[in-house]
């Protein structure tokens, strides 16, 4: 299982890139390809740290209309939106909200899941959300991309492809790691996770989704201290100071089983978690998955092993009293 999750990364890096996946051995295997862990110097905290202090606020919004399973309602998905970063920044219009997120720049990348599509198709639906509000906040679609999204999504929004190629190497254990062409050139990125259950890697989410978006071999990062490897990415300021915004899309979750889940484990919820702090916005997450996991009948525990690896390394807030939670309520 581990192989064909590790190759299932590695595919849909390389297709989003029209690249060829490959790992390239140093000294002539891939064991010293891969990096090795050690201790991070100390660098300034990212930025949601400094700018929510002493809490990092996670807005949970959730449409409780009764609906079946597989219904997405794209009315009550723009208010979900549209209410959230409202809350998250206190401006009173969706587009004002935007603008302070994103700033003044005008390459915006919205990072989706690469696993999303596959079962959970709810991308579409948030991705044509999020890009009417964008552009209706005054930004161009010539300069808005999306990776990993849907390809009849990109194709029918008409947006800007990403760049392909890979740029500045960034360091990452002992070792200098490349990130994405597309990220060298961002403004902003919209980092986006689904919620899910997986058997490799525990739990999805937005720590686990940026990082491994932005190396160009993420098959590595699931082996031994792979998740701490991947906060260092993340740790890097030439990284986290792109990240504008952390979404999981828990329009619907997957409760068991990753990219392999059958339908009975894919369940609607209707709800959005959306922060800065991408720690403190997958511990929320977490928690809900925890809870319908629990009513679903199942009990077993799921590992975090990304989720650990961050809070150790001070990417973010876990411990519950760090964390604002504000809930919104739509229906019911």
């Amino acid at each position: 299982m581990l192989v064909k999750q590790c190759r299932f990364w590695c595919g849909c890096v390389a297709a989003t890139l029209a690249l060829p996946c490959m790992v390239v051995a140093v000294g002539g295997d891939d064991e010293a390809a891969t990096p090795v862990s050690q201790p991070v110097r100390a660098t300034a905290a990212p930025w949601w740290l400094e700018r929510e202090s002493p809490r990092s606020r996670v807005i949970e919004a959730r449409d409780e209309a009764p609906r079946d399973n597989f219904a997405i309602d794209a009315f009550a998905v723009e208010e979900l939106l549209t209410r959230s970063v409202q809350t998250l920044t206190g401006e009173a219009t969706p587009e004002r909200a935007w603008r302070a997120i994103l700033g003044p720049g005008e390459r915006i990348v919205i990072l989706f899941d690469a696993q999303a599509d596959r079962l959970q198709e709810t991308s579409d639906t948030l991705g044509r959300v999020l890009v009417r509000q964008i552009t209706s906040a005054g930004y161009d679609l010539t300069g808005i991309t999306l990776v990993n999204a849907p390809e009849r999504l990109s194709r029918s929004l008409n947006t800007r492809p990403p760049e392909h190629g890979w740029g500045q190497a960034i360091p990452v254990g002992r070792q200098m790691e490349q990130i994405p062409s597309y990220l060298d050139e961002a403004d902003a990125v919209i980092n986006i996770s689904t919620l899910a259950a997986q058997p490799i890697g525990g739990v999805s989410g937005c720590v686990q989704n940026a990082a491994l978006s932005f190396v160009r071999h993420p098959a590595r990062y699931y082996r031994d201290d792979g998740p701490t490897l991947a906060s260092q990415v993340l740790m890097n300021e030439r990284v986290n100071s792109k990240i504008r915004i952390n979404i999981v899309n828990a329009l619907r979750i997957i409760l068991e089983g990753g990219a392999d889940a059958p339908a009975d484990q894919v369940v609607g919820f209707g709800g959005l978690f959306v922060g800065f702090d991408p720690v403190a916005v997958d511990t929320q997450a977490l928690s809900v998955l925890l809870h319908e996991r629990h009513q679903g009948g199942i009990h077993a525990p799921i590992d975090s092993e990304f989720l650990d690896a961050a809070t150790e390394l001070g990417l973010g807030r876990r411990q519950i009293d760090a964390i604002q939670r504000i809930p919104i309520s739509l229906g019911g």
